[in-house]
């Protein structure tokens, strides 16, 4: 995977990742030389690492979602009573509760 633009390369020999390289990025990146260089090059990873984590949350976020959803489906399922009744929202939303805020 190409660590400035994260596309994949068909296969990983020097020759494909030279003209990747030159055909993508040459014109950014052959300015610069040196520590610069070094520095750049040493920031892509961190930022790779960053995106990936970002959307580790984001995941994880849904998936509380869907599992606050059905706990509410399974509560208003054991009553047998719509969602208007008062006690029920209580209940529903004790659980929801329960599932997205559990530290707090």
């Amino acid at each position: 995977m190409c660590a400035i633009c994260n596309e994949t390369v068909a296969v990983l020999k020097e020759f494909n990742l030279r003209r990747h390289y030159q055909s993508k990025h040459q014109a950014n990146y052959s300015k610069l030389a040196g520590k610069l260089r070094a520095e750049k090059f040493a920031k892509l990873p961190h930022q790779l690492t960053s995106q990936r984590c970002l959307l580790t949350k984001c995941k994880n976020a849904n998936e509380s979602l869907t599992r606050a959803s059905y706990k509410v489906a399974y509560v208003l399922a054991k009553h047998g009573k719509p969602f208007a009744d008062g006690e029920i929202v209580k209940d529903c939303l004790l659980e929801a509760v329960d599932e997205l805020c559990a530290e707090k």
